[in-house]
């Protein structure tokens, strides 16, 4: 039993989606009714709600936290969400005795004084690192796929042979299907290799700057489980 936060989301849907295709029972948080899914349970609620996360909780293998805030007119609501509710979901799994944890944090993370958002999931990892738990942090960068809006513009202007990128001519982003395949490869894993690390997933090419890419990540894992 594997626990989602954030699954009504772009990539928790995804992972929700890659849990089932690997045979996980899955239960996840919804603020609003779901379909029925086989093989998923939907839980009414939200981070700001401790009865809702009990019960996300209870009986479970292991956590994959993707609920976050990414963008907002109010910064103040960055520590609401990325930093306030890990600690929510932290302090229901200890109440649980749930001791994997894989978290999602971002490649922003690097340099927090960039960005709130960026200090917020710096200050989140803090929370999960000092937690006790078996946890993994996944730093991904820009994620793209389906029901993506960020990128549209981007793969809109490209397809015109342009393409706008940063100071030093490079950018970073993974689809939306490998990432979840790597948080559900982590979460089901039992290879010690795996906890208490920081990930920063990339898709192997010479010439990145990620510490592991995601390829070689999987195989490591896959071999381990």
């Amino acid at each position: 039993m594997i626990l989602v936060t954030g699954g009504t989301g772009r990539l928790g849907g995804q992972v929700v989606r890659a849990l089932r295709e690997r045979g996980h029972e899955v239960r996840a948080l919804t603020r609003k009714p779901q379909a029925a899914q086989d093989g998923v349970n939907w839980i009414a609620g939200d981070l700001a709600k401790p009865e809702a996360l009990a019960d996300l909780c209870e009986g479970a293998d292991a956590v994959i936290h993707v609920a976050g805030l990414t963008n907002t007119p109010d910064i103040a609501e960055f520590e609401t969400a990325n930093v306030t509710g890990t600690i929510a979901v932290i302090a229901a799994m200890r109440a649980r005795g749930v001791k994997r944890l894989v978290f999602v944090s971002s490649l922003s993370a690097r340099e927090p004084q960039l960005s709130a958002y960026g200090a917020s999931k710096a200050r989140a990892e803090q929370v999960v690192e000092a937690s006790g738990l078996d946890w993994t942090t996944v730093r991904p960068p820009g994620v793209y796929g389906p029901r993506d809006i960020d990128y549209l513009d981007m793969f809109r202007t490209a397809k015109w042979g342009f393409v706008p990128l940063p100071p030093g001519g490079a950018s970073s982003i993974i689809h939306a299907d490998d990432l979840a395949r790597l948080l559900v490869t982590l979460a089901a894993s039992n290879a010690a290799s795996t906890r208490k690390k920081t990930y920063e997933p990339d898709d192997g090419r010479e010439g990145g700057d990620r510490r592991l890419g995601l390829r070689r990540v999987e195989t490591v894992l896959t071999a381990d489980c």
